[in-house]
């Protein structure tokens, strides 16, 4: 076996180019032939992400509702009145919004 000179992958038998960098290699105990079986693709495969934005939405839905809740038990179970928690409640629905 033998190794890039520019990144040190390992190459296979007979590589014409570095599959990584792609840089010339040169061997002359051993000239190119075309492998019989290729260890990688001949072309890189693009991998498209697709983020769930529904998914992302009620995600953050759900963060906020977390503050809501525990402010507005905070605030009902001592006297059972609403009384600051209002302000509270009305900047995390501005933040929802």
């Amino acid at each position: 076996m033998s190794y890039c000179v520019n990144c040190g992958v390992e190459l296979a038998e007979g590589e014409r180019v570095c599959p990584l960098c792609q840089t010339e290699v040169v061997n002359p105990a051993k000239p190119w032939k075309e492998p019989s079986i290729r260890p990688y693709p001949r072309q890189m495969e693009i991998i498209v992400k697709h983020v769930d934005r529904q998914f992302a939405a009620a995600l953050l839905g759900l963060v906020l509702l977390i503050p809501i809740l525990v402010t507005l038990l905070c605030d009902l179970l001592p006297d059972g009145q609403i009384s600051w928690s209002a302000y509270v409640l009305g900047s995390v629905a501005m933040v929802m919004i």
